[in-house]
């Protein structure tokens, strides 16, 4: 009986808390897009957000946390990949591809107290959130890495320009 109980509130409160942790991603990921937009001073609606979460490269910003609990972690990070995922958080909430679409963000999974993100400037020709023909084609490019406090919300943001 109390076996059955005990599975009976772990079904019942499985999607509870999955579901809390969807909100919690779709909050960061909206923060970190309001972020970028007032950083680059460009329009919500001029992004689209790609619906997959990549194993983006964080090197560039081992320095800037150097002597930190974050260095070791993304020391790690590098030397172990992660596939690239699907994130039904990404595809479903963000804009896509549209007319007014002059930037592709593709953001990283939300994981050890951090996510990153990828801002490219597009080019008028070659609009994609294909992110092999982005990187490839883009005009600008912006590194973010995000790094979350104990209650999952942002506290620091690091941010770097490539030409």
């Amino acid at each position: 009986m109390k076996k059955n109980l005990c599975l009976n509130i772990i079904v019942l409160l499985f999607p509870l808390c999955a579901n809390s942790q969807s909100v919690d991603s779709l909050s960061l990921y909206q923060s970190a897009i309001t972020f970028i937009s007032a950083d680059l001073d460009i329009l919500q609606k001029e992004v689209a957000v790609s619906g997959i979460a990549y194993d983006l490269d964080c090197f560039m910003f081992i320095d800037s946390v150097k002597n930190s609990s974050l260095e070791e972690i993304l020391h790690e990070k590098q030397d172990k990949p992660t596939p690239d995922v699907y994130s039904s958080i990404l595809d479903r909430n963000f804009n896509k591809l549209s007319p007014q679409t002059e930037y592709s963000i593709f953001f990283s999974r939300i994981k050890d107290g951090f996510f990153l993100a990828q801002v490219y400037r597009l080019q008028e020709y070659g609009k994609s959130v294909n992110y092999e023909s982005v990187i490839n084609t883009a005009l600008q490019q912006y590194y973010y890495m995000f790094v979350l406090n104990q209650e999952q919300k942002i506290k620091k943001v690091f941010r770097m320009k490539i030409d």
